[in-house]
């Protein structure tokens, strides 16, 4: 199948892209997370559209990888999405190694982002690693490690500059 990646670069491309977003994380928090908002992206698509990017097909928006600068020299990755009919195709990969190495020009010397256990072993083929710091002065050290296998994991990948 043929697909092209692009920067979202328009209040209408960002909305395409957010539909996808929220068909495939219906039902999850993260849907709820201000940082996720059409407002939050349109004001980053201003300064960082090239972070913010799409797939697609004949089938319209496919895929998504969206970036956000946390600080100098940390990029945040998500959220990052494939339509379930086009998984499995190289969609996420390409789009991944874009993020990269835009996020290299940007300054990043690290990406970090959240992911579901299942999503672990792709991110682990693209040299991401698993981190987690949680502070609780409510949860023993053993509830929380439960609580990170219900919830997802942290990864983090340092890049060469």
């Amino acid at each position: 199948m043929d697909f092209t990646i692009k920067n979202v670069s328009s209040g209408h491309e960002l909305e395409k892209t957010l539909n996808l977003f929220r068909k495939i994380f219906s039902g999850m928090p993260v849907i709820d997370n201000p940082e996720y908002s059409y407002n939050k992206w349109f004001e980053r698509m201003q300064h960082h559209g090239e972070l913010m990017l799409y797939a697609t097909s004949g089938h319209g928006v496919v895929g998504l990888a969206f970036g956000r600068i946390e600080s100098d020299d940390i990029v945040i990755a998500g959220p990052i999405a494939v339509h379930e009919e086009f998984r499995g195709l190289g969609i996420a990969r390409e789009m991944m190694r874009l993020l990269e190495a835009r996020a290299l020009r940007c300054g990043a010397k690290s990406i970090r982002l959240g992911a579901i256990a299942s999503a672990e072993n792709f991110y682990s083929k693209l040299g991401y690693v698993g981190f987690l710091l949680v502070q609780s002065q409510n949860h023993s050290v053993e509830q929380l490690l439960f609580f990170n296998k219900k919830i997802g994991l942290s990864l983090q990948k340092c890049m060469a500059g």
